[in-house]
């Protein structure tokens, strides 16, 4: 009601939040505002978020975005604002922890990464990357090494890269999600299809377990041991990009059986940027997830709790058609694959908080060309039983972007990645200061 006082000379109409295809009217207003505990979110036509400001006292550099005295934006054509509340949540509150230490470089990776995932596996540390073109498996417990290799010609475009250990002490498999050509006859804009090839470890060689297994996958730790034991795979539904047919993979023999999933996920949740935890010692896992540039936060029987404002950002990326079939109406779709956020104790008392990465990127990213990185940076977000409490940890880093984080050992390790080629891509290390 103070927004509405405030702002009295606009025109205030309902708000209410629409899922799929819908029409505007030619009369709609240019711009939409929708405030919650969180800040103020500023939607165009489409309703997808323009800019965030935060609210007073949000924690994090989304502050950096708000206004230095209004605290709103000055209105723009016949905006329409809106007083209409969100579900409730717990409200986020500045942490009183303080992580302030600084990376340390552990050195120029002999490769150029996109995408990065690490796994522990027989007292290694080992790095699966990609740069779309290629992918690599590193052994970086000591100086970074290439121990194999993709061939030199691959058919697609590297989209994601998970590890997967289903058992304690068996092998390790790495499955390569790409986006490739359908190959259609007589068609010059020939449709994309997404599949994952399942490769097993041998004495640091991958032998192709399984060809064409799912869409995408994502691997997950469900039991928070540190090894990513579940397999999950998905459909790619052209309406809503991350479908709701989910599977979960098993080793069988040679070779890996697939039965329909028992968890319960939420609708366009994605397994290939997806993570699960006990987040703040709960019994329930919890689900997480950024996607437009938003971290989600589901804790069984609530609804997604939302921390806004350039969450995520990404090199990994695939493009779709969403009506493939229908020629005289073509349309695109561009989809980021995020680095997974991750959990850990990194205050060391005990409970698991959410690391996820942030950037200043520009919000057009096309495939095959490099979008304009400022700066990026980490947040945690820890949950008390009734709060969620955020905070910025590490420096900023300029001009790169991160492209692979995990907790090993008690240290945050990254992988990031600059805008300068002659740069490359760094492993960097955190040790927070408690």
């Amino acid at each position: 009601m103070t927004l509405r006082d405030s702002l009295s000379q606009l025109r205030w109409i309902g708000y209410r939040k629409t899922s799929g295809a819908h029409t505007v009217p030619a009369d709609a207003a240019q711009l939409s505002f929708v405030w919650n505990s969180q800040g103020l979110k500023v939607l165009g036509l489409d309703q997808q978020p323009l800019r965030v400001y935060s609210a007073a006292g949000y924690p994090g550099e989304v502050q950096r975005m708000a206004p230095a005295k209004s605290g709103v934006p000055a209105p723009v054509g016949t905006a329409t604002p809106s007083s209409v509340q969100t579900p409730a949540q717990p409200p986020a509150v500045p942490s009183t922890a303080s992580v302030t230490a600084d990376y340390k470089d552990l050195g120029k990776l002999p490769v150029r990464s996109h995408i990065a995932v690490f796994a522990r596996y027989e007292n290694r540390l080992l790095l699966a990357s990609s740069d779309g073109g290629s992918w690599q498996v590193l052994d970086i417990s000591t100086t970074p090494k290439v121990i194999t290799r993709s061939p030199d010609l691959i058919m697609g475009q590297v989209v994601g890269l998970h590890w997967w250990q289903p058992e304690a002490k068996g092998p390790l498999y790495l499955a390569i999600t790409m986006q490739k050509d359908e190959n259609v006859s007589g068609d010059i804009n020939p449709a994309k299809r997404l599949e994952t090839t399942l490769y097993r470890l041998i004495q640091d060689q991958p032998q192709i377990v399984q060809s064409q297994i799912a869409n995408m996958v994502g691997s997950f730790d469900l039991d928070g041991d540190g090894r990513p034991e579940t397999l999950l795979g998905q459909d790619l539904d052209r309406d809503i990009t991350f479908g709701t047919r989910i599977w979960q993979y098993r080793p069988s023999g040679d070779g890996v059986t697939s039965a329909k999933t028992e968890m319960s996920l939420p609708l366009g949740f994605p397994v290939i940027s997806g993570a699960v935890c006990r987040l703040g010692g709960t019994e329930w896992p919890t689900l997480i997830w950024i996607k437009s540039r938003t971290l989600y936060i589901a804790r069984k029987g609530k609804s997604p709790y939302e921390v806004s404002g350039n969450m995520g950002g990404s090199l990994a990326l695939f493009a779709y058609d969403v009506n493939p079939t229908n020629t005289s109406s073509r349309m695109f779709r561009t989809v980021p694959v995020e680095v997974a956020p991750i959990c850990a104790d990194i205050n060391g008392d005990g409970q698991l908080e959410i690391i996820a990465t942030v950037s200043d990127i520009s919000m057009l990213q096309l495939p095959g060309l490099m979008p304009n990185i400022k700066k990026s940076w980490l947040v945690s977000v820890s949950y008390t039983g009734s709060k969620f409490r955020h905070q910025k940890i590490g420096p900023e880093i300029d001009d790169a972007i991160i492209c692979g984080l995990t907790w090993d050992q008690n240290r945050l390790l990254l992988v990031v990645t600059y805008k300068d080629e002659e740069s490359g891509s760094h492993l960097l290390m955190l040790e927070p200061t408690k």
